[in-house]
This record gives structure tokens, sequence and C-alpha cells, in this order.
């Protein structure tokens, strides 16, 4: 999906990137990072990025067609 830009205003940019760093700093916040010593949630938390990682790699190769 190609979003043109044209079509947001810059007050809306600035409340989806405002809201998106409001959630992810309380995401970060109250995370419970001690778990990420058990193996198994290390494995969830690394497979789910690289998941992201691929899926945006992909979303990027289809755009650039």
């Amino acid at each position: 999906m190609i979003v043109n830009p044209e079509n947001f205003s810059i007050f809306w940019l600035v409340v989806g990137a405002l809201a998106y760093g409001w959630v992810l700093v309380r995401a970060v916040r109250r995370a419970q990072w001690w778990r990420l010593r058990d193996p198994t949630d290390l494995n969830v938390l690394l497979a789910s990025t690289v998941g992201v990682l691929l899926m945006w790699l992909l979303n990027a190769n289809f755009a650039d067609d």
C-alpha cells in the first residue's frame, strides 16, 4: 500500500507520532524485563522481532513496485 503524504496534514502526522511515542514509552517502562531471563520468553521476543522486520522488508519490497 502506497500512502500519498499529500493526503495528510502536518497536524495529523504530529498527532499520530505523539500517540505512537506515548504508547511506546508506556510499553517500555511497564515491560517486565526480568522475564527475559527465561529462554522461552526471550525466544518469543526474538521471534516476534524477526517477524516484524521480515514483514516490514516485504512491505518495502512491494511498495517499490
